[in-house]
């Protein structure tokens, strides 16, 4: 029997206890599908059988066996057949990795010695550890929703006992990170909407009762048009978690942010009007804002409109130093706050903070 024909025959009618030597097969031929085969045989449900998930890891962990080739497969795997099973096998492989714990015993799935000896011989020909933090990282942003992936990550922590104090520890940085990124399907989400809906203002309004942490990274309660006494309505009042406020005035992307010549559009001096005016209006009424808003204070003010992509060096130049001229208040496009999410996204999975002491050239 071809080897493809026994992955096939056992992921039909295979009897568990035979698993073993059919993982060590596949690791020991020369057939080109052979990664192919041991994915098959990780994202098989078992017909749920009981304790199905140790047929499921061993598989999985033998992935690792073809270096960053596996740990793609292995992350494939969990996306073909997504469930809380293959997520939470991929988490602890790739936890364990990174914490520098592979060569550690998986207590919780029993894995026999004589396939750690294999897979652990072949790994030291590999430096994958980077590898692998890029991809613990991307598939952590692959959820939409940011609070399944903690959900999933911080179950770990009730299983503490089985793991060591580094991949403890690597997992509450990584919680905490999440907390400030933003999901890889969420970002898509909100390039499609200015792709395809450029002047419809509503639904970046929408989005951004969904998603606050795009227009501050800081964000701890947002007011979408709140009715400052009849008289104004601002798009957003955001309080940040340090206390202080700032006030939003959002147009849509089509709209120009300069004129030919270079000169603030129309638009832009209507909304800057607009936001300095919900401002003036909160600092005169101080002490009824604060009836509402917990600790206010003066606000910052930020006007979102047009894309900054579309203006020139010269343009961008102009808009800069239009910004640095004005006290406490900021014109951007809709694409910078795409850019400051990215930005945020890609350096909070950095850690430890880095303390340098360097003369500046």
């Amino acid at each position: 029997m071809q080897l493809h024909e026994k992955v096939e025959y056992y992921i039909k009618k295979g009897n568990p206890s035979e698993q073993f030597e059919l993982l060590i097969e596949i690791m020991n031929s020369c057939d080109l599908a052979a990664i192919k085969y041991m994915q098959e045989l990780y994202i098989d449900s078992y017909d749920n059988i009981t304790g199905k998930i140790l047929f499921k890891f061993r598989p999985a962990y033998c992935l690792l066996y073809w270096g960053e080739d596996g740990i793609d497969a292995l992350i494939e795997g969990a996306k073909i057949s997504s469930s809380a099973t293959n997520n939470s096998i991929v988490f602890d492989i790739l936890l364990y990795l990174v914490s520098d714990c592979i060569n550690e015993v998986f207590p919780h799935y029993g894995m026999e010695s004589r396939l750690r000896e294999i897979v652990l011989k072949e790994l030291k020909k590999h430096d994958i550890k980077d590898y692998a933090q890029s991809k613990l990282k991307e598939f952590l942003l692959s959820f939409e929703y940011q609070s399944d992936a903690i959900e999933q990550l911080g179950a770990k922590l009730h299983m503490s006992t089985f793991y060591s104090k580094r991949v403890i520890d690597y997992i509450i940085t990584l919680l905490a990170s999440l907390k400030l990124a933003v999901s890889t399907p969420v970002l898509e989400k909100y390039y499609e909407i200015i792709k395809y809906y450029p002047g419809d203002e509503t639904k970046f309004h929408l989005f951004f009762i969904m998603y606050p942490q795009f227009l501050d990274p800081m964000a701890l309660k947002v007011w979408s048009k709140p009715d400052l006494h009849g008289r104004w309505t601002p798009d957003f009042v955001v309080q940040r978690s340090d206390d202080s406020y700032l006030v939003v005035e959002i147009e849509n992307p089509h709209k120009q942010i300069l004129t030919r010549r270079n000169q603030l559009s129309a638009s832009v001096s209507q909304a800057v009007r607009q936001v300095l005016d919900y401002k003036d209006y909160l600092n005169l009424k101080i002490d009824d804002a604060k009836k509402t808003f917990n600790n206010f204070s003066e606000p910052d003010c930020l006007v979102v409109i047009g894309l900054e992509s579309t203006l020139s060096n010269e343009q961008c130049n102009i808009l800069f130093s239009e910004n640095r001229h004005r006290h406490k208040l900021r014109i951007v496009g809709f694409d910078y706050l795409a850019r400051r999410v990215e930005a945020i996204r890609n350096n909070v999975f950095e850690s430890p903070i880095l303390i340098e002491n360097e003369r500046m050239q």
